[in-house]
């Protein structure tokens, strides 16, 4: 019998993806979306196996930042918000990535497996958005995977700390996680 690891790797071992960028000029920001998928079939269809979209936010202020997000969702504020509490007083932040949705696509499911893939996704997200030129990943839990119970989203960020994400605020209905992409 294989294990989770042996059959992901088998089944998503080259990932491939697809990024489609636009900037929004007034508020200084990118908005994107990656699409990830394993093969390309003959008539040129793609098997997609997730779909991100994010955020990128060119600030050097914290408070620009805060600004820029609440004009975009309350969600993306709730992020900005703790990040900026996270680093009171700090400046020269550079590009903040935040993570809206993580969807995957074809679920099957099994949580075991869907929590396997998402650290797969992680993995590729910190590589492609250290080649962006990004210095910060940021999201809350539940854009990676919404409607958890208690048990299962900790089981979530155990697998994201493993990734070298913190917690770096956590109410009653969420927790935001951030990875700084300076450091391995």
């Amino acid at each position: 019998m294989k294990t989770i690891s042996e059959e992901y790797s088998d089944n998503y071992g080259e990932l491939n993806y697809e990024i489609k960028m636009s900037n929004e000029i007034d508020l200084n920001m990118l908005y994107g979306n990656i699409t990830f998928y394993d093969e390309i079939f003959e008539d040129g269809t793609k098997n997609k196996i997730s779909n991100v979209i994010f955020f990128v936010f060119d600030c050097y202020e914290l408070d620009d930042f805060w600004y820029m997000a609440d004009a975009i969702s309350g969600d993306l504020e709730y992020v900005a918000s703790a990040y900026n509490n996270y680093c009171h007083g700090l400046s020269g932040m550079g590009s903040i990535v935040i993570i809206d949705t993580l969807e995957i696509i074809n679920n099957d499911g099994i949580f075991h497996h869907n929590l396997y893939l998402i650290r797969m996704l992680m993995k590729k997200l910190i590589e492609i958005f250290r080649v962006l030129g990004t210095g910060t990943i940021a999201f809350m839990s539940k854009a990676i995977y919404l409607n958890l119970e208690t048990e299962k989203r900790r089981e979530l960020i155990n697998e994201l700390l493993q990734e070298g994400f913190i917690p770096i605020h956590q109410d009653q209905t969420d927790v935001v996680m951030v990875r700084n992409l300076d450091y391995q």
